[in-house]
């Protein structure tokens, strides 16, 4: 048998709390997520209407009202749980599966063209392949020492032999 831990009353209450937030962030859609992050940014965004009655810490950045956490925090869990339950809703439905298998065995033979050049700090780029039917275009960033490697694929847009199309985030 294992070794058992002694909490507080008070402990396991935040536990308990915290593993439940933790289920309900991962297991809501990414359009609840999203509605839910739009109102948290409505009121304490940069043109929040809540914003100006924040608290800052040392450094100037806002505070969460209730539990004193940098809102920036705030913001980027609210985006982690919405790229969970979209990438969640994307591998429920079988075509864009099909088509993210697919994308994963030729992504490298893409074509890419630079759409917007960041000078030395790289560039944005967008790309296209067709095969079996299948096409995909692609849009994400990357760096040119040396020849065009791109870093980080943003997104991929795809239409199935069949004609259905969509996308997701590789």
């Amino acid at each position: 048998m294992g070794q058992k831990i002694q909490l507080s009353e008070s402990q396991l209450r935040n536990l308990i709390k915290e593993s439940v937030k933790k289920a309900i962030m991962n297991e809501i859609s990414s359009d609840m997520i999203s509605r839910a992050s739009a109102k948290l940014y409505g009121k304490y965004g940069w043109n929040g209407t809540e914003r100006d009655k924040l608290e800052t810490d040392e450094h100037g950045n806002p505070l969460h009202p209730k539990d004193k956490k940098p809102m920036a925090q705030h913001f980027r869990n609210f985006s982690d749980a919405f790229q969970r339950a979209k990438r969640d809703e994307q591998m429920n439905d079988p075509v864009t599966r099909e088509a993210m298998e697919i994308w994963n065995d030729v992504q490298s033979d893409v074509d890419w063209d630079i759409t917007d050049d960041f000078d030395n700090e790289g560039c944005e780029v967008s790309g296209y392949i067709e095969v079996d039917g299948w096409e995909f275009s692609a849009y994400g960033y990357a760096e040119r020492a040396g020849g065009l490697e791109v870093e980080e694929i943003e997104s991929v847009d795809f239409k199935s032999p069949d004609g259905q199309e969509g996308s997701f985030r590789p």
